[in-house]
């Protein structure tokens, strides 16, 4: 999810076709790349989906929100020909990435959704997670009886209070809040606030 950016932001997701490993192979050798990794503009609100083995890469200027599978695994193919403070290159990872990309990966990955008010709208959903924009004005009661895994609100845009277990905290932007599985009744207060709901599906 896009938070804020700056002008010309942007981001590669996907190729810019359906290639394969000796065309990839290609590209790579004879520093040319980039041509084939598609690039998209960036907005405030954007949300991608990577699944893994989409070749991927954040542009300068975005500020985003990333909901993932926890894991430490990056396999770096490219790094701009950016140099340390001692001129050294960073770490690549061809053959092992080679084995994981998906070759074949020409689309965006951008979601399309419309956000509704009081009501939590699907931006992504997998095996690892599921993540909705819940955008909250007024007051709003949330049933999370039927859910299982625990809820984590993540404030992307306003002020909201929120209310439970005879508690009641303040969520600022830039904010996130954890709710245990076992709380099942949740009360959000906003003039307007757009939240991300995000959980594990049951």
């Amino acid at each position: 999810m896009l938070l804020m950016l700056k002008k010309n932001a942007g981001l590669i997701s996907g190729f810019s076709k359906k290639t394969t490993a000796e065309e990839f192979e290609s590209f790579h050798s004879s520093g040319k790349l980039m041509d084939l990794m598609a690039k998209h503009p960036t907005a405030e609100g954007d949300s991608f989906f990577i699944p893994a083995g989409k070749v991927h890469s954040i542009g300068s200027g975005n500020l985003i929100a990333e909901i993932q599978q926890t894991s430490d695994i990056t396999y770096r193919i490219y790094d701009f020909d950016r140099r340390d403070k001692f001129g050294n290159p960073r770490e690549l990872h061809h053959e092992l990435a080679m084995d994981a990309m998906n070759f074949s990966d020409d689309e965006s990955g951008k979601v399309n959704y419309t956000a509704k008010s009081n009501e939590s709208v699907n931006i992504a959903s997998c095996q690892y997670f599921t993540t909705n924009m819940l955008e909250v004005k007024g007051t709003l009661d949330k049933d999370y009886s039927q859910q299982e895994s625990f809820v984590i609100l993540m404030n992307v845009g306003g002020k909201c209070s929120i209310e439970a277990g005879g508690e009641c905290i303040e969520l600022n932007e830039m904010e996130a809040a954890l709710l245990p599985a076992a709380l099942n009744q949740v009360n959000l207060k906003a003039d307007s606030a757009k939240l991300l709901e995000v959980y594990i599906e049951g």
